[in-house]
């Protein structure tokens, strides 16, 4: 992750009219498995439709408790979340500084909400359910931050924590990484050739970017 990280804000900083990068953990995880997904599905497929013009949507909860003009206090329990939604072009998205486009418009967003706060909510869902209706939406389930495996209920700390529901909508679950701090966990449920394809990607595409 450090060494996409680098890629990420090295093009950044390559590029003159690129306004400063917002780069994370969070936001190369979701860029660069987003990235291989959509090459998989597409592998798999098999069906050739002129849609490189298409836009993908990617979908991510961002948490607004400390972001409000009155923030709110860490025991609060409940949601104050606010969805984040950015929009590529497939043949951007499958082209060769995919990974980084995708991660720059997730990071683009990100510092956008953190300055809106929970104004434009009245849209939301709206906006969300035309990219639900497209067939093409992603979307990120849970964040690093949440710190799920430091809940106990009474019986001690998780050893492993797991989203059911993303085998149904294809969504990507996040969590910290139990062992190591900083690093991040990443689930997916797939069906066994698109599951092929995916590791297949995801591999090369690790080698081809040097991570």
């Amino acid at each position: 992750m450090h060494k996409l990280k680098h890629l990420v804000t090295a093009h950044c900083k390559s590029n003159i009219n690129s306004e400063t990068c917002h780069v994370s953990t969070f936001v190369v995880s979701c860029a660069f498995i987003w990235v291989c997904l959509i090459k998989s599905k597409e592998r798999v497929s098999h069906v050739m439709d002129n849609d490189d013009d298409k836009f993908h949507h990617f979908f991510f909860l961002f948490v607004c408790q400390n972001r409000l003009e009155f923030p709110v206090p860490t025991r609060y329990f409940g949601n104050c979340l606010k969805p984040g939604v950015v929009d590529i072009k497939k043949s951007e998205l499958i082209g060769e500084n995919g990974v980084v486009l995708a991660a720059k418009a997730i990071g683009k967003r990100i510092k956008e909400m953190e300055r809106s706060g929970l104004r434009g909510q009245q849209h939301w869902q709206q906006a969300i359910m035309e990219r639900i209706k497209t067939g093409r939406l992603t979307t990120a389930a849970g964040s690093p931050k949440l710190q799920v495996y430091d809940t106990d209920f009474g019986w001690g700390r998780s050893c492993k924590v797991e989203l059911t529901h993303i085998e149904n909508d294809g969504a990507i679950a996040l969590a910290e990484y139990i062992n190591e701090q900083g690093e991040i966990e990443v689930g997916i449920a797939l069906d066994y050739e698109h599951m092929d394809e995916f590791v297949s990607i995801f591999e090369q595409s690790l080698k081809l970017l040097n991570v």
